[in-house]
């Protein structure tokens, strides 16, 4: 991979909370689901669905105490029912009623399914709450009992089964781990083979099985990645044969988690290439729905932070045709995340900067980085400094005669010391290619710089506290615009306990626990 601007990768991996593209809103809405009384589906339908008082509950711990099988429905029910209401529900009163492990109990009742699913449900909307709530349903010894209901001969069990284990999983990376340790992944995914006869059993497992998978693969830190890397196959399946679109957004975004790949060798990328996911990417990419776009672009642009034969396999499928709208989208973040994809492609070889600009997009990054939104101009200003960089001097040439220099300058007011360090060594690219090629001493990019404010903005850069920025706009001026007295050089320096601002990449890593995903009686998958 080259070195990019400065010393530091040109491909930039996504950080943790720089590109977080989803709110704290969405997020919590992907991670749990509390199942309510008007969406549900199962035996108890036949049973009025009136909700029962809190004062209920003791009458109703009784029913669930009692030995009588028709009590402990009756009484599991009316949990269930308190805990379904829309707004509120006692979910905290109910655990602290100690019904826990009766529920639990009654998870093993194989000869009474109905007591299973309500019992399922039950538990399945005291883990859709706080932390300390689906702990408590963990350490009642669930979990496995869950993932034994995955083989359950009743539909609505096991997709509620599917429901619990995905609540418990999207809670936090610890509980998602131990879900992960009673090899649920593998019954979840079968919950999304279709039957012989090539159809899905029932859609809404379909869903909710694809929405258990991804909060499975989910999480920082990241799951190991071999304890996820079978589900990429079915994930791939699903975008390829399903056009529901909940299917396609979940299966999306458990792709972008598992394409999320800051490992030296970008294995989990290959992964994900190697099971033909690249051409079903592109396809996505034009999806109408931006709740699908939104996902399956930010997978499209952890790919591109791979190596250039990754990189590669993604152009020739047509992405960067497919990009080429997106940055004139009504959602920000779809512009944000498509300039970032491109950044990572002109990071590349010169003939993938070739390829972006055979796809006309250079205009469109120069519109973005004149008019748009901040967070979207830096992305662009990224993409567009790497060309100067990574290409060649035809290349160079073509950015300053699109009318790069002027909107580059501008960028130099931002106050962002990263992006103002990138704008200046992409401008110095420029002028050098000037200097080169100057047949009478005089650079003609100085002077497109200097009519459009862009000497002014470097000249005060000169005072800004940042050294490395101070340095570099002094170099600048005194290497292309002329040198400045010594006596001013002093008076503009900044104090030695200026921030120092340096380039380089975090990364973390993770140990691959301990996990034994062995199984005494495997189903046969086939996802084609």
């Amino acid at each position: 991979m080259k070195k990019g601007i400065d010393g530091e990768e040109a491909r930039r991996k996504r950080g943790e909370v720089t590109f977080e593209l989803r709110k704290k809103g969405r997020d919590e809405q992907l991670q749990k689901r509390r199942v309510r009384n008007e969406v549900a589906s199962g035996p108890s339908n036949s049973v009025s669905d009136s909700s029962p008082s809190l004062s209920q509950i003791p009458a109703l711990l009784q029913d669930c105490a009692s030995s009588d099988p028709d009590r402990q429905v009756a009484g599991t029910r009316g949990i269930r029912k308190l805990l379904s209401i829309q707004e509120n529900p006692p979910i905290q009163a109910v655990v602290q009623s100690g019904v826990i492990p009766r529920l639990v109990d009654f998870l093993k009742a194989v000869s009474n399914p109905t007591l299973q699913f309500e019992a399922a449900w039950a538990l399945t909307n005291i883990a859709s709450g706080t932390r300390e709530q689906t702990k408590a349903v963990i350490d009642a010894g669930a979990v496995p009992y869950f993932t034994h209901l995955l083989l359950s001969p009743s539909k609505d069990v096991k997709e509620q089964a599917v429901w619990a284990l995905g609540n418990i999983a999207g809670d936090s990376a610890p509980f998602r781990d131990i879900v992960l340790k009673t090899g649920a992944l593998r019954w979840v995914m079968q919950c999304c083979a279709p039957g012989q006869d090539g159809r899905w059993v029932s859609m809404a497992l379909l869903k909710n099985a694809t929405w258990a998978l991804s909060n499975m693969c989910r999480g920082k830190p990241s799951p190991p990645f071999e304890a996820v890397r079978p589900a990429i196959q079915c994930f791939a399946y699903l975008m390829t044969n399903c056009q529901d679109e909940d299917v396609l957004v979940d299966a999306s975004w458990a792709i972008s988690y598992l394409s999320d790949d800051n490992s030296d060798n970008n294995m989990k990328i290959q992964a994900v290439l190697e099971c033909g996911l690249a051409p079903k990417i592109v396809k996505l990419l034009g999806h109408p729905s931006s709740r699908v776009q939104t996902p399956i672009l930010r997978a499209a642009g952890n790919i591109v932070t791979g190596t250039d034969k990754q990189t590669q396999e993604m152009i020739s499928h047509g992405l960067l045709p497919v990009l080429l709208p997106m940055l004139s989208s009504s959602k920000r973040n779809i512009r944000k995340e498509a300039c970032w994809a491109i950044s990572n492609i002109t990071a590349g070889t010169p003939a993938q900067i070739e390829s972006v600009i055979q796809a006309n997009i250079i205009p469109s990054m120069i519109h973005v980085l004149s008019t748009d939104e901040f967070h979207v101009q830096k992305e662009s200003t990224w993409a567009l400094s790497n060309i100067t960089n990574n290409g060649t001097k035809k290349h160079t040439h073509f950015l300053v005669n699109k009318g790069i220099l002027p909107p580059l300058c501008d960028i130099l007011s931002c106050n962002d010391p990263r992006v103002v360090l990138v704008t200046l060594e992409g401008l110095d690219n420029i002028l050098r290619l000037g200097q080169e090629e100057s047949d009478d001493g005089e650079n003609r990019y100085c002077d497109i710089i200097e009519e459009c404010g862009g000497l002014d903005k470097i000249e005060n850069l000169q005072r800004h506290e940042n050294n490395e920025i101070y340095e570099k706009s002094v170099q600048l001026i005194q290497k292309y615009f002329g040198s400045i007295e010594e006596d001013d050089e002093m008076a503009l320096a900044p104090s030695e306990s200026a921030t120092k601002f340096s380039f380089g990449a975090q990364s973390s890593s993770a140990g691959p626990g301990d996990y034994n995903f062995s199984f005494s009686s495997q189903p046969e998958l086939s996802f084609g």
